[in-house]
């Protein structure tokens, strides 16, 4: 299994767009290549595109990347390495969970994330103040 991606730089916000197969091992290397790039750019707003992107995930799974990506933010935050951050999520079904699960782990942790499966609410939101 393999997941890759590619970094553009948008004058409202900065984009991270992940194309290949995903599976549950992938939850902490994807988690840091997120955390590393806020650390390498230091953005405000984080697009991370799913679109191009199978796979699924269990409800754990879920649980978990919630609580992962919270604490590992959180820790590079406190240290001064990231920047306070929004970050947006796109993709598809079945990968995207339409509960936005994941996401309300994440919220309920202090975490500003949205997940949406809409390119336009998306961008809402993002470039919303």
């Amino acid at each position: 299994m393999a997941i890759d991606y590619k970094i553009e730089n948008n004058p409202e916000y900065l984009s991270m767009i992940y194309e290949g197969d995903y599976d549950s091992s992938l939850a902490g290397l994807f988690t840091d290549q997120i955390l590393e790039t806020c650390k390498t750019y230091q953005p405000t707003k984080l697009l991370i595109d799913l679109r191009a992107v199978k796979g699924d995930m269990t409800m754990l799974d879920r649980f978990n990347l919630g609580v992962m990506a919270t604490a590992k933010y959180f820790s590079g935050k406190l240290t001064g390495k990231i920047p306070y951050c929004r970050y947006a999520i796109i993709g598809n079904a079945p990968l995207i969970d339409p509960d936005r699960f994941a996401e309300t782990v994440a919220v309920n942790r202090g975490l500003n994330v949205r997940v949406f499966t809409d390119w336009k609410e998306t961008i809402d939101w993002l470039e919303s103040k």
